[in-house]
């Protein structure tokens, strides 16, 4: 993965990398409470909170995902190679597997997560996010069964975890807010 372009990067992170560390480190701790070895995250949110990614508009047919262990801080994103430049942008995008475009996308997920010694462990997937379309979904967890993986519907899985607001986040909602009462004042 190129991430020359991160050196170049001028604006503020709107978290600090702990932050980031401390969101996966929660959803780890929630995979070994729900007995998986990993999740494979598309919703767009979720992927947002745990990488600052955020793309304009998710595809239906894109598998943008990642994939957490609940064993080890070492994530995979997975993306299309159209998206490089926002990848390589993200710094706490750590490792990238980009999908081309002439083989299906989840069959190349399904052989990086095969590679990472997860063919056959228990995986959580999120069939009901605004993105990927449910046969996309659909697709990817059929591949995954299909070589020996035990998946199940962990759609809210991350989401919950976000309902609780650290610090850090705390302290944005206030910002936020203040500057809504300013808006509205003026």
């Amino acid at each position: 993965m190129q991430t020359y372009l991160r050196d170049q990067i001028d604006w503020e992170q709107p978290f600090s990398p702990e932050e980031y560390a401390t969101r996966r480190h929660r959803v780890r701790l929630a995979l070994h409470r729900a007995g998986l070895d990993a999740i494979y995250i598309t919703n767009p949110a979720d992927l947002t909170w745990l990488t600052n990614y955020d793309m304009i508009w998710y595809h239906l047919q894109n598998l943008t995902g990642l994939l957490v262990r609940a064993d080890r801080d070492e994530d995979v994103f997975f993306d299309g190679p159209s998206h490089t430049t926002i990848v390589s942008t993200t710094p706490e995008i750590r490792e990238c597997v980009f999908t081309p475009y002439d083989r299906p996308q989840a069959e190349v997920i399904v052989e990086g997560i095969a590679a990472r010694g997860l063919a056959k462990a228990k995986i959580g997937v999120q069939p009901w996010g605004y993105a990927p379309h449910a046969t996309v979904s659909d697709d990817l967890r059929a591949r995954l069964e299909a070589g020996g993986a035990t998946v199940g519907d962990h759609s809210f899985l991350v989401e919950e975890l976000r309902f609780v607001k650290s610090p850090a986040e705390v302290a944005v909602v206030r910002r936020t807010a203040e500057i809504a009462d300013d808006a509205m004042e003026a």
